[in-house]
Formats: structure tokens, C-alpha cells, sequence
């Protein structure tokens, strides 16, 4: 068999391209040939007679051409087709076929090729799927009668046949280009190298690790997966003991080939995709404020209904939306209805009051929670400071407080509900100052008169002017941004948040304080 082992489906083209035309069996070489004219039947002869098997009388040339024109085995049907093409030069050339009867054509030579010897033994010797040879000729035989290199067994090479020599001249068709040509060369090599040494031969290593680092590098990784599936690891089961080094060898490369592809092509589509992602994003800076990605909640339930809450310090009751209240079926307790103060000093009326039995998650005390419903609220469930303070959600059990990744939102948010008076001292670049600690909100504010009077200068540029929303969903404008504010706060404890208390000492030791930097 050639070297040159091309794809099956090339084979198909080229046979149905030879096809077209009838072929009638030479009475001197016994060989198919294409109905030729009398000087190229002398030719064909001529080409024959070089290798010395044939006579070269001139009249036994005569008498075989005419031997072949007459005792054509084609049907009636075809004897117009075999007159046309057996004839003179001067003779007019057949017509063309028609688009219909190419396609009748080439359909019928299918089923030929499917249902014919050369069908047959093309699927013996190729696999449709990539040209390498069919696992089941190759299958292992019994312990007993396996060859081994010990009885140092050599197979000899089986005369070609008139099919196989025919099926070669396929490999020399001008048509293949460079790239399969190439291709086709890899592939018979590496089926040589896969079969065992006492049927094809040694192992030729250098010329395969030559052929993996640099003669073909278009070889693309669906060509290397498919060389390591299927018969070759059967075949490696089956490898002489002396050369199962070299095998283990041989597929440590091709695995390595082929992650090596595949990483390079999932790089390209990684780096795509990051590509198109920040192209089409625009990210805000968040590390210079407290995380505008990150959302803090409480996870439990209100009347056995699984509820995210919001722990806000910077409320000073409990507070629902009227979503969860309807979807609980609730409605407010008799009573005078209440005004809550958001962050830019509007108040919103509550509607009245309603009573819910909150659990923290794995937890089976319930805690009676009185509940005001704030219209627009942004979240489902919000849990004051007062409460947070009893339940200690901030302490010492602030593993009760939890944390996730939500897309960024295009504004900050700021949940202060009512006049909560509890404040954090500290100082601000050296200016004795009482914060409003609310975790509750996204953004650290500050007054603008007050940053004016202890000499902090503000960017009030169009783009530092953005939006906050309210907890009721509302929604403001800040006049800029201070950067690099010094914010100092006293003695501080591991606490997931840390509250001082009204009664903490305001003499605190300088070298006890925490310093930061903070963009307000």
C-alpha cells in the first residue's frame, strides 16, 4: 500500500470523476482502461511494454483494440456511448449530459462503488470517520496464538493486487492540494507507528517527533483527539513488552499535542470574550467606596416565608414593603399612621403597622417584630438598629450576617428611615466629628456645608455628580466628590460591624485610634 493514504471521501470524488466515461478491460494487460483511440491504445501498450510483460507485434496491438471495440460486455443500451468514445480523432466529440443525468450519473456509479469488489475492499481498508484502518482488523489474538518478539515472527508483505495498485493511482491525482496531501502523509505515518513491530516494523520515533514539533503545525487539535480514541489505545494494550516505552512515549506526545491546541484556542476565546465584555460594560470603580457590588442581608423567614433582610443600622424601627405584606396577606393594625424621614429630609407616610414572626436561618426562636410598611421600599424586610442591638446580629453573632455579589447597580444606595441617633465619633483629617453609622447604605456622605467649613475641597465636575437612591426608590443627586479624606475611630474589636455605644469614653489614647482613607 502507498504511503499516501487519502481521505475516503477523496477516493469517492476521484472514482466517480474517472467513472463518468465507460471503462472496458485491456485484452493484453487485463487492466481497465478508459475507451482511447487507436494512437492511444498504442500508447497504453507502449507504456506497458517499457516493463517488458507484453508483446509489441504490431499486428497483435490491431487485433486487441479491435478485440476490446467488439466484445463489449455494455449492454445494447450503451453501445451508442461506446461508439462515440471509441473512435478517430476526426470523429465529433460527444454531447454534453445534462444537469439531470450527471446526477442520475454519479448516483448510479455510488452504488456501484458501494455494492462492487472496489467498495468493498475500500471499506476493509479505510474508516470513513478520518482514513485510519478499522480497529477490528487488527484485533488481538488468542493468548496461545499471539505472535510475540520472542519467536521473532515477521508477516510478509502481501502482493499488492490489481485493486490496490489501482487504488493508488488515486493518490497521485493532481487535484489534492498541498494541505491534504500533507494531511494524508501524517496520517499514514502515524498508523505505521501505531501498529504493533511485529507486523509493520520498528517503532520510527525521530521521524515522528520531528513531525509533531514542526512539519505540521496546521494540524489542528480534532485531528489529534481523534488519533488518540478508539484502536490506538485498544493497540497499545496489545504493544510488545520490548516496546512499550517508546509506545507510552508516543502517547504522552499526542495527549501533549492536543491539550497544547486546545489551550491555545480557549486562550483566543477567553481573551475574546473579555474583549467584548469590557467593550460593551461600562465598570464603575468601587474599591474607593464600600463595595458598590456587594450586598449584605440577613437570611430567615417572616411567618415561615424565606426573606433576605436588610441589617440598617441607620433605621431606627423595623420597616416592610407592601409587596411582602400583600403576598403574606397582611393588613395594618388600627392605629395613627406614622412619617419616616429618608436621607434628603422627605418624609413618606406610612399606611399603619403590622406584627410578623421573624426566625433567623437555622435558628428556631421567633422574634415578634412590630413592622411599619414604607411604600417603594427597595427591600422586603428591613431590621432597625434597635432590633439589631437586642439580637446582638452585629456581635458576637454577626456570622448571622451574610454577603453576595449582585450586578452593579448604576446608583448607590443610602437606606437611612427616620432620626436614628446613635452616632460613631471619630475624626475627619483631624476635626472631632460624631458619623451616623449605617450599613444600610453604599456610599459614605458628608455635608456639604460642613466639608466646606473644615477645608475640604470638592470635585463638582459633571461626571462626579451621580445619583443615590432612597429606600423608598426615589432618587437624588450629590454636588461631588471629596477624595482622600483621613478618617480616624477609637478602639476597635474583630466584629463583623462595630458599634460604639453612646456611653463610650471620649478620651480615648491617640495611638489606640484606627486610621483611614475614605473618598466621601
Amino acid at each position: 500500500m502507498s504511503s499516501v493514504m487519502p481521505d475516503l471521501s477523496e477516493i469517492i470524488v476521484n472514482y466517480i470523476r474517472n467513472s463518468r466515461q465507460l471503462q472496458l478491460s485491456c485484452p493484453i494487460c487485463q487492466v481497465d482502461v478508459k475507451p482511447p483511440t487507436l494512437d492511444g491504445f498504442k500508447q497504453h501498450i507502449q507504456h506497458e511494454n517499457n516493463s517488458g510483460k507484453h508483446p509489441t507485434e504490431e499486428k497483435a496491438i490491431l487485433d486487441a483494440f479491435q478485440q476490446m471495440k467488439l466484445a463489449s460486455s455494455k449492454p445494447q443500451s450503451d453501445n451508442e456511448d461506446l461508439n462515440k468514445n471509441i473512435c478517430s480523432p476526426s470523429s465529433s466529440p460527444p454531447s454534453r449530459p445534462t444537469r439531470r443525468e450527471r446526477g442520475r450519473r454519479q448516483a448510479d456509479n455510488l452504488k456501484e462503488f458501494d455494492r462492487g469488489t472496489k467498495g468493498s475492499s475500500m471499506r476493509q481498508l479505510w474508516n470513513p470517520s478520518g482514513g485510519l484502518p478499522r480497529s477490528s482488523q487488527f484485533r488481538a489474538q488468542p493468548p496461545g496464538n499471539r505472535p510475540t518478539t520472542q519467536d521473532k515472527i515477521e508477516e510478509p508483505d502481501p502482493e499488492p493486487s490489481p485493486e490496490a495498485e489501482e487504488d493508488d493511482s488515486y493518490t497521485e491525482d493532481p487535484s489534492l492540494t498541498k494541505t491534504s496531501q500533507r494531511h494524508t502523509n501524517l496520517l499514514s505515518t502515524l498508523r505505521h507507528a501505531f501498529l504493533p513491530t511485529y507486523m509493520y516494523g520498528p517503532l520510527p520515533m525521530e521521524e515522528l517527533e520531528i513531525l509533531l514539533s514542526s512539519q505540521y503545525p496546521s494540524v489542528g487539535p480534532d485531528v489529534w483527539q481523534r488519533l488518540l480514541e478508539d484502536w490506538p489505545m485498544d493497540l497499545l494494550r496489545y504493544w510488545p513488552k520490548d516496546q512499550l516505552q517508546d509506545a507510552e512515549r508516543f502517547r504522552k506526545m499526542l495527549e501533549e499535542q492536543c491539550k497544547q491546541s486546545e489551550l491555545r484556542q480557549l486562550h483566543t476565546a477567553i481573551v475574546k470574550r473579555i474583549n467584548d465584555l469590557t467593550a460593551s460594560t461600562e465598570y464603575i470603580r468601587t474599591e474607593d467606596f464600600s463595595s458598590g457590588e456587594k450586598e449584605f442581608y440577613v437570611a430567615g423567614s417572616v411567618n415561615d416565608t424565606i426573606v433576605e433582610a436588610l441589617p440598617d443600622t441607620g433605621a431606627e424601627a423595623c420597616f416592610i414593603s407592601p409587596r411582602l405584606t400583600s403576598r403574606l396577606g397582611l393588613r395594618p393594625l388600627p392605629g395613627p399612621q406614622r412619617c419616616i424621614t429618608l436621607a434628603n429630609k422627605k418624609t413618606v407616610i406610612s399606611p399603619g403597622m403590622v406584627t410578623v414572626l421573624w426566625k433567623f436561618s437555622k435558628e428556631r426562636i421567633a422574634h415578634t417584630i412590630n413592622c411599619w410598611i414604607l411604600p417603594g421600599c427597595t427591600r422586603d424586610l428591613v431590621l432597625g438598629n434597635d432590633f439589631l442591638k437586642e439580637t446582638n446580629a452585629l456581635k458576637r453573632v454577626c456570622h448571622r450576617v451574610k454577603s453576595k455579589f449582585v450586578e452593579v447597580s448604576k446608583w448607590f444606595s443610602v437606606s437611612y428611615l427616620g432620626n436614628q441617633k446613635q452616632r460613631l465619633r471619630g475624626y475627619l483629617n483631624g476635626h472631632s466629628i460624631a458619623a451616623l453609622p449605617d450599613t444600610g447604605s453604599d456610599a459614605m456622605l458628608i455635608n456639604e456645608a460642613y466639608a466646606r467649613n473644615i477645608g475640604l475641597e470638592a470635585d463638582s465636575s459633571i461626571e462626579n455628580r451621580g445619583t443615590i437612591r432612597l429606600a423608598d426608590g426615589s432618587t437624588t443627586t450629590i454636588s461631588g466628590i471629596v477624595r482622600d479624606v483621613e478618617w480616624r475611630v477609637g478602639k476597635q474589636e474583630e466584629h463583623f460591624f462595630y458599634i460604639n455605644s453612646e456611653s463610650a469614653d471620649e478620651d480615648d489614647d491617640e495611638n489606640m485610634h484606627g486610621k483611614y482613607t475614605l473618598q466621601i
